[in-house]
């Protein structure tokens, strides 16, 4: 996917403004989905300032913790680089967000799909289309894959020596996430927590999706 369909300058910029990230919370918290809102609102106003590295520098200091022990490069190699020691230089700066601001935001997936489109809509793609029972979930797993697609242009721009060691694969209603092991070879990842925080509310999508089908296919049968 191009980077423009993601309106990936605002979103970094947006990150390097506040200086917070929904992988900051709990996945599907409350936190985390305010989080999100802050983020894509701040992506709708914020006028750049920091130069593309500093922005980089942030995204790579604040989405490093999804590296685990077993995936190759390990955090610990990724905290030596200076642009991971830059973006925690930056991190320490206020954020122009008060702590009331943030704690105040609720949920606001109508607003968050409401700016996810409005992004769309200027890179000439069509709007987000899911059944109402998926809604929310729908939207959150759009700012994941967001998010996941601007940490990974991040460090291909600013960590070339190192070999990016997420990789997905998303197909219809499901979706594999691998992790680069310290012996090179690709191993899916199976744990749901890992998972989720990821990839976003995926399995939930699966789940609310058979569901549905599962009680359309009971209505039909009761009203035959």
């Amino acid at each position: 996917m191009n980077a423009k369909h993601v309106n990936r300058n605002s979103i970094r910029l947006a990150q390097a403004a506040t200086g917070i990230s929904p992988a900051d919370f709990p996945i599907g918290s409350l936190e985390s989905r305010a989080a999100a809102r802050v983020l894509l609102e701040k992506a709708g106003r914020t006028k750049p300032r920091l130069s593309e590295y500093e922005e980089d520098a942030l995204t790579i200091y604040r989405h490093a913790q999804l590296l685990g022990r077993n995936v190759c490069p390990i955090f610990g190699d990724v905290a030596e680089t200076a642009v991971y020691r830059r973006g925690q230089e930056l991190a320490k700066r206020p954020s122009e967000l008060s702590a009331d601001e943030i704690n105040a935001a609720d949920d606001g997936i109508d607003w968050m799909e409401q700016t996810i489109n409005n992004a769309f809509g200027r890179a000439g793609l069509p709007k987000l289309a899911y059944p109402p029972a998926i809604r929310k979930q729908a939207v959150l797993f759009t700012a994941h894959r967001a998010l996941l697609l601007i940490f990974q242009q991040a460090w291909e721009r600013q960590l070339p020596e190192l070999s990016f060691p997420i990789k997905t694969e998303i197909e219809g209603n499901d979706g594999r996430l691998y992790l680069r092991q310290t012996s090179g070879a690709w191993l899916e990842e199976k744990d749901e927590g890992v998972r989720r925080t990821i990839l976003g509310p995926i399995k939930e999508i699966k789940q609310l999706l058979e569901k549905s089908s599962v009680i359309d296919e009971e209505k039909g049968i009761g009203e035959s």
